[in-house]
């Protein structure tokens, strides 16, 4: 890494000139406040020396990275030897102006004009004692600002220069001098301290009865020390100025200190304007700063807020969701309810609360409109991210071709953060052979926890993101392999299914669409409604929905919870094997989940169908959406036969189960044992006088899930247009 590559991974803008020459504003004092241009501050690279035309600061390069917090060997910028011997020439050369005596302290507190001491009472809020314990001082032309270390130890006074002077720069720093925490002394033992950019506005805080600490070189630097010390203290909050700088300083500092809280001063201190402008100059109070600090978020906080609640592009025209409704069923019919329950799922990521990904996979056969959906959801600009196909190894990317600083560039998990990932093909992955299946299946429920992923190798080490990793997933799929679906239950399924049942097209039927406006012309305008009616939402939901849990009906919570119980049974797994002698078949290792996760999830889905339907409180209108994916996400046999069992009013026998899955008896009854296993049924043996040596079997609902076979249950089902079993 050289000089440039360093500068721009500390976000530090310079500009470079001839002869191996930089130039940027001084991180040193405040040289370059105010300047238009690219600052006094000259770095020569071929040197590797450094000085700043106005303030006379020089120096070493490794001082200068010292001095913002980094250690030049660790980072390769200079060969250690040669480095540590020009800074240790510098530091001698510098030492004697840096150091100071307690003598010359006391000696320039005690000269401290009454005019000065006026200045800092009424100009800087500062109170008599604050200004006595700071031992603020004259040093005949500046403002003495004694620098502490951790024991209480002077190190070094700063300068400021006299109020109406001229003077530039505005603060002096001692040359070899290094960057120091002020008031850090103070921190042993604290429960809540405020990091503010100035030692001045450090010390008003303090006249107004709360801890504060500065560093002593600008918004620009912050030493991973200080962060190790103020990680100790409970409540820490971030107040710089009210500038690009003081905001980009916050962000730095919020990194490295993640539990701290990032707080922005009102606009009517101005721009520029600092906490000093906002007690002196507004004369606002400690309750009213109380409040800035109430409202401060963490860093993590607000890159959700930024990300999550993102400013999207304005719709191009109004589209309510009665509109769009009318637009995909007069063009697709068919797709309308997959579509809702596609659109319950986007919506999710509007609601503040929701931390769980909710991932569905749309079932059926080739060419049965999987594809047409998913790309009504694909170009929703700022909202989705789509792919053909992906593999989980490339959310976090080990590529042995790729530089590991150069990896985040190419890692899939930050794109999809906070968005809808549409996945137009997930068969492939259903499809690997089962050690494949296994890690890749393991891979994405990790990831569907919404905490982020981090992975190891032997190429690039640990990486990875931590934190709040929510994202939507919708992918499609043909039918799924049963075991698949015993692979995502030994792992803990985060997949639901939703199946399209397109409807088989007669000679008739087909040869009528071939005269019809194409599909993609078709696809295109369901397209734009469904691009239009998610862009309408994010638009009247900017921010994002803080939901009243509370508020919906727990007897439609209670639906949920049912649904909930009744598929965690239902895709629940077991381990058959068969007697050699008898041709029985045992059942054993039974694992069903439980159904916490599952009815969160199902919950969410409800609340994301209440949101598109102009509501922030579920209603049973919502409740089709919970119920229909609950229904089939499991493997088709056992849908299939769950939807037979409730279609007869809870009570059928074997040859109803043989016709509704179309396959044998012995193939029906091991069906049947599996559901009475899983113990979402019970079963009685019948003779019968027609087949005389194979008895019948008599399958029932369980009492516990006797509901989905009343009369409710129809009614509620109905809302979602069209029954869902085919």
């Amino acid at each position: 890494m050289d000089v440039q590559q360093y500068l721009s991974t500390r976000n530090i803008k310079f500009k470079e000139c001839t002869g191996n020459e930089l130039v940027m504003r001084c991180p040193f004092n405040d040289c370059d406040v105010k300047v238009r241009h690219a600052g006094h501050f000259y770095i020569n690279t071929a040197k590797q020396v450094y000085s700043c035309q106005k303030c006379k600061t020089s120096g070493h390069i490794s001082q200068l990275i010292q001095h913002l917090g980094d250690d030049p060997y660790k980072l390769g910028l200079i060969e250690h030897t040669q480095g540590r011997a020009a800074t240790v020439q510098h530091e001698q050369k510098n030492a004697a102006s840096s150091q100071i005596s307690k003598d010359q302290i006391v000696t320039w507190h005690n000269n401290l004009p009454d005019h000065i001491r006026q200045y800092l009472k009424d100009d800087r809020g500062l109170s008599d004692l604050v200004i006595g314990d700071a031992k603020l001082g004259w040093d005949g032309s500046h403002i003495t600002i004694p620098i502490a270390d951790e024991s209480g130890a002077w190190l070094y006074a700063r300068r400021r220069a006299a109020p109406g002077s001229n003077d530039e720069p505005r603060y002096k720093t001692p040359k070899g001098a290094q960057a120091a925490l002020y008031g850090v002394h103070l921190l042993k033992g604290a429960i809540s301290v405020v990091i503010c950019e100035g030692e001045l506005d450090a010390l008003v805080l303090l006249s107004n009865g709360i801890l504060a600490v500065s560093g002593t070189a600008g918004a620009g630097t912050f030493k991973q020390e200080w962060a190790q010390l103020l990680s100790n203290v409970p409540e820490v909050h971030i107040v710089y100025d009210h500038d690009a700088q003081g905001r980009a300083g916050a962000l730095m500092v919020g990194k490295l200190i993640p539990h701290a809280k990032i707080c922005e001063l009102p606009g009517d201190v101005g721009e520029k304007g600092d906490v000093t402008d906002f007690f002196a100059r507004l004369k606002r109070t400690p309750d009213d700063f109380g409040e800035i600090l109430t409202a401060g978020k963490t860093l993590a906080q607000l890159e959700e807020s930024e990300l999550r609640y993102a400013d999207v592009p304005p719709p191009q025209r109004t589209m309510t969701i009665e509109a769009w409704r009318e637009a995909l069923s007069s063009r697709f019919p068919e797709f309308l309810t997959v579509s809702e329950i596609c659109m319950s799922v986007l919506a999710q990521l509007l609601i503040k609360d929701i931390r769980n990904p909710f991932g569905l996979v749309l079932i059926d056969v080739p060419s049965a409109g999987k594809t047409i959906t998913l790309n009504f959801f694909a170009d929703l600009q700022g909202i989705s991210y789509a792919s053909d196909s992906f593999t989980p190894s490339s959310l976090v990317s080990h590529a042995s071709n790729v530089k590991r600083e150069q990896l985040e560039e190419i890692d899939l998990l930050p794109r999809i953060r906070f968005k809808m990932f549409v996945v137009r093909d997930l068969a492939p992955i259903f499809a690997e052979r089962q050690e494949t299946l296994v890690k890749n299946l393991g891979v994405m429920t990790r990831v569907f926890d919404g905490e982020g992923l981090e992975t190891d190798s032997g190429i690039h080490g640990k990486r990875g993101y931590r934190g709040n990793f929510v994202f939507m997933f919708l992918a499609g799929s043909t039918p799924i392999q049963p075991r698949v679906f015993k692979t995502m239950g030994n792992l803990g399924s985060r997949l639901f299914f939703v199946n399209m049942h397109s409807p088989d097209k007669s000679e008739d039927a087909l040869a009528e669409q071939l005269a019809k406006p194409s599909y993609k012309l078709k696809e295109q305008e369901c397209r734009d409604a469904t691009c239009d009616f998610a862009l309408n939402l994010w638009k009247h939901h900017s921010g994002g929905v803080a939901w009243d849990n509370e508020g919906d009906p727990v007897h439609l919570r209670r639906i949920i919870a049912r649904c909930a119980r009744l598929l965690a049974r239902l895709r629940g797994t077991i381990s058959v094997w068969s007697n050699d002698e008898s041709d029985e078949q045992h059942y054993t290792n039974v694992v069903i989940e439980k159904p916490d996760r599952i009815s969160t999830c199902l919950y969410n889905l409800v609340r994301g169908h209440a949101l598109i339907s102009g509501r922030t409180q579920i209603a049973e209108a919502d409740l089709w959406v919970a119920i229909d994916v609950a229904l089939q996400s499991a493997q088709l046999n056992r849908v299939r036969l769950l939807g037979a069992i409730l279609e007869h009013g809870g009570t059928v026998s074997t040859e109803i189960v043989m016709d509704a899955i179309n396959c044998s008896n012995p193939t029906a009854l091991k069906e049947i044992e599996t559901l009475h296993v899983l113990g979402i049924v019970n079963t009685e043996d019948q003779k019968t006088n027609n087949d005389a040596g194979r008895p019948m079997r008599i399958v029932t609902i369980k009492k516990e899930f006797e509901w989905f076979c009343s009369d409710e249950y129809g009614e509620l089902r109905a809302r979602g247009h069209r029954a869902s079993f085919a």
